[in-house]
């Protein structure tokens, strides 16, 4: 089977029209995403990967002087959060737009085309095609915009 790029289209959603939502879990997953890789966090959302989560957080904590026992719980907790932070933002965007959210990220240098509307991390929002009035309003204020992108596989 031969390898090239295929077409991607998407509606994006700007994170600062997401902030200014409130939506509840928002500022527990912005600080993990501050202090973490966003392609493994996003990743590991968007998969329901708590292995790669943990490879993560792990990394984050060794310096600390825990015991195995203490690291475990604390990797765990700190799993539990993110995952319900993400449940929380997605509930609440849904329920204040009728959209649906998901993380999404794209490295348009490895994975792409400089062409790309996007790169790193983006917010996608599921939904919008079927132009009900919830739906329209944020494309028509302009805080979703449709992003064209590639990927090679």
């Amino acid at each position: 089977m031969g390898m090239g790029y295929g077409a991607s289209f998407g509606w994006v959603a700007k994170p600062e029209w997401l902030e200014s939502l409130q939506l509840d879990g928002w500022d527990t997953l912005q600080e993990y995403l501050e202090h973490h890789d966003e392609e493994v966090i996003c990743t590991a959302l968007e998969h329901g990967d708590e292995e790669l989560l943990t490879e993560t957080l792990v990394g984050d904590l060794d310096n600390e002087q825990l015991t195995d026992d203490e690291l475990d719980k604390l990797i765990k907790e700190k799993i539990k959060e993110l995952v319900a932070a993400w449940e929380r933002i997605c509930k609440d965007f849904y329920y204040k737009t009728k959209l649906n959210l998901e993380l999404y990220y794209h490295n348009s240098a490895a994975d792409g085309s400089r062409y790309d509307d996007i790169d790193g991390l983006v917010y996608l929002v599921d939904g919008v095609k079927t132009i009900t009035l919830p739906a329209l309003k944020p494309v028509n204020e302009g805080n979703i915009e449709e992003a064209w992108w590639v990927t090679f596989g």
